[in-house]
Formats: C-alpha cells, sequence, structure tokens
C-alpha cells in the first residue's frame, strides 16, 4: 500500500520544471485561437429559439441563448482569451476568461439538437491550466517580472506543474476509452466480425457535407478481412489507451496510433478530431525536446554581453535577454563584478568604456 501511495504522489505531483507546461500552454490556446479565429458564433443567435434545446451545463446555470450582439461581443473577448493565454500575457485572468465563456460559446454549438463529442476534451483542458501555474515559463509575464526586477526570474522544479497535465492525460483517456467500451457495450464483439465497419465506409463515401479526403473507402469496403483488422485495432487501441498514462513504451504505441487512427478517418471517412488532435500536445515532453533541439544546434555562433552590474536599466535589459536566449548561446558578465576575468579574456576592451555602453563580444571575435 505504500509502494501504491507513492506511486500514486509521483503520478500527480513529481517535481518538474515548468517549462513542458509552459510550452503545452502556448501551443494549445495558439492552437485553439488559429481553429476559432474565423468563426462567426454571432449566428447562433439568429437561430430561431423554437430549436432551443440547451446542454446540460447551459441547463444548469440558466444560460441563455442571447442576441447576435451580445454572443459576437463574447467571441471577440473570448479569442482574445485565447491570444493572451497563448503568449503568457496576463495568463491567470486570460485563462480563466477562455475557460468561462468557453463554456458558454462552445455549449451553445450543442444546444440545437446536435451535439458533438469533440469539443469537451477543450473546455477539461481550458479548466485545468485555469486552475494551474502555467504561465510561469515561456510566457510575457514571465519576461516583465524580470523586467521589473531585474534580475532573471529563477525555475525551480515543483509538481504543480505536473498534476496540469496528468489531469489532460486522464480525460483523453477516459474519453477514448469510454469509446472502445462503448462499442462493446452496443454491439459486443459483432462490432469487430461484422460488416459494420465496411458499411460505415461506403456511408462515408457518399456524404452531405465534409467529406472525406480521398475516395478510398469504397475499396477498403471490399476487403473484409482488413475491415475487421481495423475494427479490431480500433477497440485494443481505445479500450487500452488508459495504459499510455502509466507506462512510457506503452505511450510511445497508444499516442501514435490514435493519432494515426484519427488522421486516417478523416482521410477516408470525413470526420475531423481536430480538437483531439489538438489535445495530443500535452502527451509531448517539450522540455526533452527542447533540450534535443538545443544540442542539435550546438557548434554556432555565441555571445558574450559585458553589462554595468550597477545599472538598474542594464539589469532588467538582461534579465530579458535571459528569457529570450532560448538556445543558451550568450553568456553574461558584470563588468564591475567580473572585471579581471573579463580583461584576461578580452585584453583589448576598457572597463571605462563597458559601464559607459553595454557590449556584445561574439565566438569569431567581433565586438559590437
Amino acid at each position: 500500500m505504500r509502494r501504491l501511495r507513492d506511486w500514486w504522489e509521483r503520478f500527480w505531483f513529481e517535481p518538474t520544471m515548468p517549462d513542458n507546461l509552459g510550452i503545452a500552454r502556448m501551443l494549445f490556446f495558439g492552437g485553439l485561437f488559429l481553429i476559432f479565429v474565423r468563426h462567426d458564433f454571432a449566428a447562433w443567435g439568429t437561430v430561431s429559439p423554437i430549436f432551443w434545446d440547451p446542454v446540460f451545463i447551459m441547463r444548469l446555470f440558466h444560460l441563455p441563448q442571447g442576441s447576435p450582439e451580445v454572443i459576437g461581443a463574447l467571441g471577440v473577448v473570448w479569442k482574445a482569451a485565447l491570444f493572451l493565454a497563448c503568449v503568457g500575457l496576463f495568463t491567470r485572468p486570460a485563462t480563466a476568461t477562455a475557460f468561462l465563456l468557453g463554456i458558454y460559446l462552445l455549449g451553445l454549438q450543442h444546444s440545437f439538437g446536435k451535439i458533438r463529442h469533440h469539443d469537451a476534451i477543450l473546455l477539461f483542458a481550458m479548466g485545468f491550466l485555469a486552475l494551474s501555474r502555467c504561465g510561469d515559463a515561456w510566457s510575457l509575464d514571465r519576461i516583465v517580472r524580470g523586467a521589473r526586477n531585474g534580475t532573471a526570474v529563477g525555475k525551480v522544479r515543483s509538481g504543480e506543474y505536473t498534476w496540469p497535465v496528468r489531469a489532460i492525460w486522464l480525460t483523453i483517456s477516459i474519453a477514448f476509452c469510454a469509446a472502445g467500451l462503448a462499442k462493446l457495450h452496443g454491439s459486443g464483439l459483432e462490432w469487430i466480425f461484422s460488416d459494420n465497419l465496411a458499411n460505415t465506409l461506403i456511408e462515408a463515401s457518399y456524404p452531405i457535407k465534409n467529406g472525406p479526403l480521398v475516395s478510398w473507402g469504397l475499396n477498403l469496403a471490399q476487403l473484409g478481412w482488413l475491415c475487421v483488422l481495423l475494427a479490431g485495432a480500433t477497440i485494443v487501441v481505445e479500450t487500452g489507451y488508459p495504459l499510455a498514462m502509466i507506462s512510457t513504451r506503452a505511450r510511445w504505441f497508444f499516442m501514435p496510433a490514435m493519432l494515426s487512427m484519427q488522421i486516417g478517418i478523416r482521410v477516408v471517412m470525413g470526420p475531423r478530431f481536430v480538437q483531439f488532435m489538438l489535445a495530443n500536445i500535452f502527451w509531448v515532453p517539450w522540455d526533452r525536446v527542447g533540450a534535443w533541439a538545443r544540442g542539435g544546434v550546438r557548434g554556432g555562433r555565441s555571445w558574450t554581453v559585458l553589462y554595468d552590474g550597477g545599472c538598474g536599466l542594464c539589469q532588467r535589459t538582461v534579465a530579458t535577454l535571459r528569457e529570450l536566449d532560448l538556445l543558451r548561446r550568450v553568456e553574461f558578465r558584470d563588468v564591475l563584478a567580473d572585471w579581471p576575468e573579463i580583461q584576461r579574456r578580452h585584453p583589448a576592451l576598457r572597463q571605462d568604456s563597458c559601464l559607459d555602453v553595454m557590449h556584445a563580444v561574439s565566438s569569431d571575435g567581433t565586438v559590437t
């Protein structure tokens, strides 16, 4: 029981650096902004109230249909909140606004008789991020704090940067596993071994809208053994998806397999799973990707920046530069504290000149 408890604690609150959560926040809200930036929410205010059939969350909070003007204004505010959350400016209020307005605006789309399941994952993810410290890295807020204080804000490991990602993992896993169990509960193994998938491929080839990108579905439907194989793989991937949470090896299988399945459905059947594809951002260890990327560009040009450690403006500038130095190519030296070392490395420089203006010395000896 102690080992189980320790594993449970590590799963949710294993100390980690804020970079992974910060990059995921930036990519997630940036993707949301691109998906919805051209979406006209105001049109939902013009639909006849006779079709108004609010979903549970709309009924729970007594949210009305609203006029086109009000909905349009809320849509503009929501898109602005998505953008601010992406760049990490006023991150805490921006993520909270994105979540709260998202409940209403995304809920509107499902309150006129047609319910689509793919928007719910967005609300869960926005809710978890709104409650987290996702603005502690890769954000303008962090750069502003460093510039204001005159020193770079230190990064420390904390479980606060782990639980939001794990919570989104759990939500995604429940959604996919429930989809697989629902298939088995409704049809049993016949969902795999019958002509169900072949018939679905044929039906998808004659769409009313959002048709497949290619006509391969009709050809695939003629290969009964392949349809059975694909249907069986679908059940295995969906029901086994929660294993990705607890096993790194399983993660390397289930996450790419599910992404490939979603892309395949779009290509040969038509339905889009953009929202679920976007949520896959949280499975990627972005801090490791960043370290790998920095290692891949080693050997390039580097700089030594010489600054006046007693100058407040210089300190704020250096704090900002530290945050922007993503490839770790810049070394910072205080002319007051480090002058003996600076003079040893660069004997042609004069201390009074370096105190007067900031100097940047490149790895090839060029002084700016």
